[in-house]
């Protein structure tokens, strides 16, 4: 019987990583399915921050394959996030949620000399987000069953990305984000769209790239580590999350286009605590999502700049303590 589509990705994907990138795979893996059972995250929390993560790693020009421009440089790019979920299970704080975020992303590569194979960048988002969650319970932290709000998001402030590039295949990614709570406040009629809380991301990343047969793969792993919400006295639990992507890209269309699949992990990590707590939970469940499907993505210089898209479906399975639906991203970024 020859292999499904799905287990020929994963063989190649894992028959190319070397030995201790399998076993820090693993690990991961291990840690999101063994996590304990804890007390669910705050309201709409993991709705508005931990489904709206953009990956990303630094652009380097220390392998002989790469195309992108010499520091300094920017990269401008605009992602729009849809989102449409339900609650499936009585664990769930909110009845169902649909959000819509337009993201303006910058990051800066200076001209900053660092040790060999070594690059440093900087990088900024600011989210405007359009939020619909529904519930027929209080608990969920907002006074309405259904109201719109649209407004600025939390905004994410990354100024440590340090890229290391192994080979010319191979490259690590360290960063630490900051997630600020410069978003929209809840009023008695309308939800809030910030999370009101601060969040400090530090995330691990490990990319391959093989220009001349096509094969693209990126892992990125991250740890959320939540301040209390002094507004509510609610001190959300720690949130860790995975994210991997596989393409074959071809040229096609003056440039490189990309077919793969992606998947999503969120889990929650450590017991909520606070006087808030009992005020906004109905869970005694930790929140948890995973969610994977098919992506495209296109690559091309255009002048003296590099222009990408990409486009990705996401759906959500085996989630707890929050809601199930479907996710669609669209990126695109120029890079100058």
């Amino acid at each position: 019987m020859q292999e499904g589509v799905l287990g020929s990705v994963v063989k190649w994907t894992m028959g190319e990583f070397h030995p201790n990138a399998k076993r820090g795979i693993f690990a991961l893996v291990v840690i999101f399915a063994a996590s304990p059972t804890v007390q669910a995250a705050e309201g709409i929390s993991d709705v508005l921050r931990w489904r709206t993560v953009n990956d990303l790693t630094v652009p380097t020009t220390a392998s002989k394959y790469s195309h992108q421009p010499e520091p300094p440089h920017w990269q401008v790019g605009l992602t729009t996030h849809f989102y449409d979920g339900k609650a499936h299970s009585e664990n769930a704080l909110i009845d169902a949620v649909s959000f819509e975020s337009v993201s303006l992303d910058i990051l800066w590569r200076p001209d900053i000399a660092l040790a060999e194979r070594w690059t440093y960048a900087m990088h900024v988002q600011l989210p405007y987000v359009s939020l619909e969650p529904r519930s027929s319970s209080t608990a969920s932290g907002f006074d309405n069953t259904s109201a719109n709000a649209s407004g600025l998001g939390d905004m994410v402030f990354t100024p440590i990305m340090l890229a290391y590039t192994m080979d010319d295949h191979w490259q690590t990614d360290l960063q630490l984000a900051f997630y600020a709570p410069t978003g929209q406040d809840a009023s008695t009629s309308k939800p809030s769209l910030s999370t009101e809380y601060w969040s400090i991301v530090p995330t691990a990343a490990l990319s391959y790239h093989q220009p001349v047969t096509g094969q693209y793969a990126s892992l990125h792993a991250s740890v959320g580590f939540n301040t209390p919400n002094d507004k509510t006295d609610y001190d959300s639990g720690d949130i860790a999350r995975l994210s991997a992507t596989v393409e074959q890209r071809v040229l096609l269309l003056g440039g490189m286009v990309g077919i793969g699949l992606s998947g999503v992990g969120v889990q929650q990590l450590s017991t909520d605590s606070g006087k808030g707590v009992s005020a906004h939970s109905k869970s005694t469940t930790t929140f948890r999502t995973w969610s994977w499907g098919p992506r495209v993505s296109y690559h091309t210089a255009v002048a003296n700049a590099v222009l990408s898209a990409s486009l990705m479906w996401q759906n959500e399975f085996a989630t707890q303590a929050t809601t199930e639906g479907d996710h669609v991203t669209f990126a695109l970024q120029v890079m100058y």
